[in-house]
């Protein structure tokens, strides 16, 4: 895969937006910016879907233990 390296300049509203959604989603800022790009292109039609495996991938989630009502 060749890589480019592109720099967007974001509001400091917009960097907060994506960081909390970063967080949400368990993806490093970088990476939730390239899964926003590459969804949004897939939409337009301008880029063809391509399986989870080659897009940016979410660390595994905590396992939270329910608790016991008991």
């Amino acid at each position: 895969m060749d890589n480019t390296r592109i720099t967007i300049s974001l509001e400091q509203c917009e960097r907060a937006a994506l960081m909390r959604l970063a967080r949400a989603e368990l993806r490093e800022p970088r990476d939730q910016a390239r899964f926003i790009i590459q969804r949004e292109l897939v939409r337009l039609g301008l880029l063809q879907a391509v399986g989870p495996a080659s897009t940016a991938q979410r660390r595994e989630p905590r396992q939270e233990k329910p608790d016991d009502p008991a």
